[in-house]
């Protein structure tokens, strides 16, 4: 469990940037914030500007450094309110768990131990800075793990909600999704928010890599999986959202969108067309009633009615046997297990959303007319993606809430911008 928290919270890529021109010896011993009698140097903020940049492979001109220094004293605030909280709450980080991390960003860079400390020098980044927001990261996992997780419930009707939502985007144009998200937590930091939303856009543009940038400055959970949202249907996206992504190439990044919230930066990975039925396989039995092509009209309106009497009588796989016998029609039968994406898009439409022992409407089909029972679905699958779905939605609750609990925090304390 732990490992898998340090793969979602700290991988990166180092790529080791020029020297960035180190401030006053002054300047980097003021106050630049005091958050509940805590103090934020601005060498804290150095320290995290360069790390940032370090890791991202963006190009440190002074505009960027400029503008990341407002956005890193943010997160710098965020930071300590969770430390504060998560020291209140008696929830504690301790020297293992944070070298742990460490030795996992050495592994998944195939550095040897103390590498990535000689490395991160080489940018001017004290490795304490990396474990100071190991730290932080850390502790704010557990109190929301430990004190919200507990009250998050997704209940059987969302999850139908969802699955059916997603039935209707077969067809709709999907994208597969990155965020960089800024908040805009007090209205008097919106411009300059979003100016550093326009960097981040420049450097991504200009090479830096939008997931490591994601890692250092998001303020979504996201963050923690380098802004990577999956897969979504354009249709499922707020408004300004939709507009931003729907003709934005895959491999390309937006301008920043601006929402009530915060400031989006988005990346389109890839794009498809949506209801892509994968291996997901059904059990079929049918009655097929024969008509011609060219069957005359009363005919036809005469199978129908029959049809439509035979699939009103059927209330389970067992009630279709029983008709199928009745019938002695070497047509009719069990069709057995067929990927559902091999079934024709006319009786495919039929069976999709049809539970399983009831029977369909009648269809009529070059063959005549059909009535079909899905007898089974491919349980493991569908289990799979209830399950996938119920997780996505109890993380989005926890995320909100997670939120909302900064949010608290940044309001009630004591903060002071010097």
């Amino acid at each position: 469990m732990r490992t898998r928290l340090f793969r979602h919270l700290v991988l990166m890529t180092l790529v080791v940037a020029g020297p960035i021109v180190p401030p006053a010896a002054a300047q980097v011993m003021r106050i630049a914030a005091v958050v509940n009698d805590e103090a934020i140097s601005a060498f804290d903020i150095d320290q995290r500007v360069r790390l940032v940049v370090a890791t991202s492979g963006a190009r440190p001109n002074p505009e960027l450094l400029r503008r990341l220094e407002s956005q890193v004293l943010n997160t710098l605030i965020e930071e300590r309110l969770q430390l504060q909280e998560a020291k209140r709450l008696n929830i504690r980080v301790n020297e293992a768990e944070v070298d742990e991390g460490i030795q996992f960003i050495e592994k998944q860079n195939q550095f040897q131990p103390g590498q990535l400390e000689r490395a991160l020098a080489r940018s001017g980044v004290d490795l304490t800075t990396l474990a100071d927001q190991l730290r932080a990261q850390i502790s704010w996992s557990k109190l929301v793990r430990q004190r919200l997780r507990p009250s998050v419930v997704v209940g059987q009707d969302e999850i139908e909600e969802a699955l059916r939502r997603s039935a209707e985007s077969e067809g709709q144009i999907e994208v597969q999704l990155s965020e960089i998200f800024l908040a805009l937590d007090s209205p008097e930091r919106r411009d300059e928010t979003t100016r550093v939303a326009a960097e981040l856009v420049r450097q991504v543009r200009g090479g830096a890599s939008f997931g490591d940038l994601a890692r250092q400055v998001s303020q979504a959970s996201s963050a923690q999986t380098s802004g990577d949202l999956g897969w979504v249907s354009v249709t499922r996206l707020p408004e300004a959202v939709e507009r931003a992504v729907r003709d934005t190439q895959p491999g390309s990044v937006t301008d920043p969108v601006v929402t009530r919230e915060g400031i989006y930066v988005l990346q389109v990975r890839d794009r498809r067309t949506g209801g892509d039925l994968g291996e997901a396989r059904v059990r079929l039995k049918q009655v097929l009633l024969p008509l011609r092509p060219d069957a005359p009209r009363d005919a036809v309106q005469t199978q129908t009615a029959l049809a439509s009497q035979i699939a009103a009588s059927i209330a389970s796989c067992e009630d279709m046997d029983r008709v199928i016998a009745d019938l002695k029609s070497r047509d009719s039968g069990d069709l057995g297990s067929v990927r559902l994406r091999d079934v024709p898009e006319q009786l495919r439409r039929a069976i999709e959303n049809l539970p399983v022992g009831k029977a369909s409407t009648p269809v009529r089909t070059e063959a005549g007319i059909q009535v079909l029972a899905v007898c089974e679905r491919d349980t493991p699958n569908n289990l799979a993606q209830r399950r996938a779905v119920e997780n996505t939605l109890g993380q989005t609750k926890l995320d909100m809430m997670a939120r909302r609990y900064l949010r608290d925090l940044r309001r009630d304390g004591l903060i002071e911008i010097r």
